[in-house]
């Protein structure tokens, strides 16, 4: 069985994130395999900064609660958001309506969202 080293990191100083991001990766250690980033929409030059110094580390973005109030809830504006401003800068995009806290899913405004995900990004 194989470990999967991850660290969830979220930051109300997004300023100095690339530093912060660096530093995660060291406290991390010789195993890390990735990031989730728990941030609403970081600055994409950030993340493109990071992905080349750090290729081989997987991103997660997560997208919560903050993020779908930023794109105003809807499915498109996510997507577009995602396709537009952070396509191939994160590995999986992880759609968190919950926040941590176990909410049960919607299930069909799930498939809404990851419908307009997929449209935008077929791969």
């Amino acid at each position: 069985m194989k470990s999967l080293n991850f660290i969830h990191y979220h930051t109300n100083e997004v300023d100095t994130l690339y530093g912060q991001l660096v530093e995660a990766i060291r406290l991390g250690g010789r195993n890390i395999n990735g990031l989730q980033l728990n941030i609403a929409w970081p600055a994409p030059q950030i993340l493109e900064k990071f992905r080349l110094n750090f290729p081989k580390i997987k991103i997660v973005f997560q997208v919560g609660n903050h993020a779908f109030q930023m794109a105003q809830n809807s499915p498109e504006k996510v997507a577009r958001i995602i396709h537009e401003e952070y396509d191939g800068l994160a590995d999986y995009v992880l759609l968190d309506m919950s926040g941590g806290k176990g909410k049960e899913i919607n299930i069909p405004l799930i498939h809404e969202y990851l419908d307009a995900i997929e449209a935008k990004n077929p791969k």
